[in-house]
């Protein structure tokens, strides 16, 4: 559904999380539950007209509404549609469906073209820091310049207008707009020279070296570049990053590991047997 409706639609200032996440809660929803076709067809409508998520949302705490609302509202459809509850033939591009109502392009090939051969999860990346996608990149080429050993007294980074848009947050109050904020990126990976959910929570947001530093960042708009990339002018010269650098298992590892806990070990252990067990056993 994402692609089907992109571009267009997350610019109009639809919230492409929840707007579409909503059909793939219904639809994960309705496989769980055995649906049948025509039950299947009424979830869609009613995950249709269930849609919803601004963007202006983000950079607030009413961002993460949007996730939980689309699965919130996927479930429903799908236990609505398994009581016999109907909705229209046509949900998604019927005359005031989906595709025209919420805008964006209308490529319904994107849902159900090379079904079963192409898997879009084969696509996906995991995201390395706890910020903004749109910023992944800029925070890639900051820590390159950190580790070798630049300290800019000032640094200007350049953006695409959508991502300014997003992410021109110079002075964020809380972790909530900390994680988009360009400025407050930029400060902490040449600062602390990582990126992790400590450098994006509350105390950082107020940390008096991060604000300081997050001073000295301008941004400036550039219509050449793509969405998720960035260049960055530190004095010494200048970084350009096209787009973020894809996790590998290391980083992967260390990220989980920061995050599980005292089960981290456990859990990998877990996943790493998953191909050779008959049967799996959730690690205690």
């Amino acid at each position: 559904m994402g692609n089907a409706v992109t571009p267009g639609h997350y610019e109009r200032g639809w919230h492409i999380t929840s707007t579409c996440g909503v059909f793939g809660a219904a639809m994960a929803a309705s496989k769980a539950l055995s649906l049948s076709e025509a039950q299947t067809r009424s979830c869609i409508g009613l995950a249709a007209t269930q849609a919803s998520g601004l963007v202006e949302m983000l950079g607030s705490m009413a961002r993460v509404l949007n996730a939980g609302f689309a699965a919130r509202n996927g479930l429903a459809s799908a236990l609505l549609a398994e009581q016999g509850f109907e909705a229209p033939e046509r949900p998604l591009q019927g005359l005031r469906g989906f595709f025209n109502v919420f805008g964006g392009s209308q490529d319904l090939d994107a849902i159900a073209g090379e079904l079963g051969r192409r898997w879009e999860l084969c696509g996906l990346a995991y995201k390395p820091y706890p910020s903004g996608v749109v910023l992944h990149a800029l925070i890639d080429g900051c820590l390159e310049l950190q580790r070798q050993g630049v300290k800019p007294g000032k640094v200007t980074v350049r953006l695409h207008p959508l991502a300014i848009e997003r992410t021109d947050r110079p002075e964020p109050r809380n972790a909530i707009e900390a994680r988009l904020s360009a400025q407050h990126a930029v400060a902490v990976a040449f600062l602390r020279g990582r990126a992790g959910v400590e450098e994006f929570g509350d105390a950082a947001a107020v940390d008096p070296e991060i604000v300081a530093m997050r001073r000295r960042v301008s941004i400036a708009r550039d219509d050449s570049l793509d969405k998720m990339a960035a260049v960055i002018e530190h004095g010494g010269g200048a970084l350009r990053m096209d787009a973020p650098r894809r996790m590998d298992d290391a980083r992967l590892e260390a990220k989980f590991r920061e995050q599980a806990g005292a089960q981290a070990q456990a859990w990998l252990r877990f996943v790493r047997s998953l191909e050779s067990q008959a049967a799996a056993a959730l690690p205690t």
